[in-house]
């Protein structure tokens, strides 16, 4: 991986107050980490292919909860969010497709989960946070 990019351990900066949100924000990027580590000792590339797998689909998985959380509290950005979730996904499985094919290198897709994980979270997931928080209602847990 490029000496200058790094991958952020968590921080509380990351929060956005709707606790199974933090949560799983809280392991995908643990789920980034692993793989950054992984390939930095050398995992071979069909490993590497089943970890980006893996997180292509816990971000189906997380998306899916999120947006079902969003319409509980008739988020009016909904429609949006759900946008940039379909996006995503898009970009992350042919960025997999591409790495599968030779045609990218893992270091590019994990700055690019990263770089989405950091503006998608603080940005737009903050926006929902706050959504929540002004409703003043118990969040469930």
């Amino acid at each position: 991986m490029d000496n200058e990019f790094k991958v952020p351990k968590w921080n509380n900066k990351f929060l956005i107050g709707v606790p199974d949100v933090d949560l799983q924000h809280q392991y995908f990027l643990k789920l980034i980490i692993r793989l950054e580590k992984r390939f930095n000792v050398g995992m071979d590339s069909h490993l590497t292919y089943r970890h980006f797998n893996e997180i292509l689909k816990y971000a189906d998985f997380h998306f899916q909860s999120e947006e079902n959380l969003m319409l509980l509290y008739n988020y009016p950005e909904f429609d949006l969010h759900h946008k940039l979730h379909i996006e995503l996904l898009d970009e992350v499985g042919t960025s997999l497709n591409y790495y599968n094919l030779g045609r990218k290198d893992a270091s590019e897709i994990i700055e690019m989960l990263v770089n989405w994980f950091l503006n998608h979270t603080i940005e737009v997931d903050a926006k929902f946070g706050n959504f929540v928080k002004k409703l003043n209602l118990p969040i469930d847990d």
